[in-house]
């Protein structure tokens, strides 16, 4: 499961999973990340080339961010950058 669950949510697994197939359970609060490190290892890897967040963008819409969420609902676009100075 990736995201948050609505609250109240209850989450059923198999106990024999666990035990025959080792699986285990982890929970993570915002990726376990640590933004004021990883930000600046991100920018620095983007900067080098090494992360290529331009080709990740399907399409840039002027400010009007509504526009932009209708076309990633409908599948439209994939990502996409607000351009909040236009």
């Amino acid at each position: 499961m990736v995201g948050i669950a609505p609250e109240g949510t209850e989450l059923s697994v198999s106990a024999t999973d666990f035990f025959f197939e080792e699986k285990r359970l982890i929970g993570s609060s915002m990726g376990s990340g640590h933004a004021h490190q990883d930000i600046v290892e991100l920018a620095r890897l983007y900067q080098h080339g090494r992360l290529l967040l331009d080709e990740m963008v399907t399409s840039v819409v002027p400010s009007e961010i509504n526009e932009g969420f209708e076309a990633m609902k409908s599948g439209d676009v994939t990502r996409i950058v607000v351009d909040v100075q236009s």
